[in-house]
């Protein structure tokens, strides 16, 4: 994935630029755990716990974007992955914090992205 792809999900699909690395990893039983390294700590939060808003202030409408966008992913088949690190200051790394990002979801969300599938 290039810089363009990478930010067209960014804008398009979960609707902000470029912030810190922030995400969600979602599993086949459809539960989700919130990654989270706003405090630079790459702490993996339980979602019961998570205030999106006390993390990303005003930003903290993109959890919404997030699940949405894992629902989709679990819709097509896609039933187990995570999304952090694609949006970051400093790196594009899709390893990053949560190490299992792959090439199959990007290629999804950028699919989503692009108008290709039903959003």
């Amino acid at each position: 994935m290039n810089q363009e792809q990478i930010d067209l999900i960014a804008t398009k699909v979960m609707g902000w630029k470029r912030q810190h690395a922030c995400g969600i990893e979602w599993w086949a039983d459809e539960s989700f755990r919130i990654i989270s390294d706003c405090e630079a700590t790459g702490v993996i939060i339980d979602v019961d716990d998570f205030n999106p808003y006390e993390c990303w202030g005003s930003a903290g409408m993109v959890w919404d974007k997030l699940v949405e966008l894992g629902y989709r992913l679990l819709a097509q088949g896609i039933t187990e992955g995570c999304m952090a690190t694609w949006i970051t200051e400093d790196s594009t790394d899709s390893t990053g914090i949560c190490g299992g990002f792959t090439e199959a979801i990007a290629q999804a969300a950028l699919k989503i992205a692009e108008g290709g599938v039903e959003r």
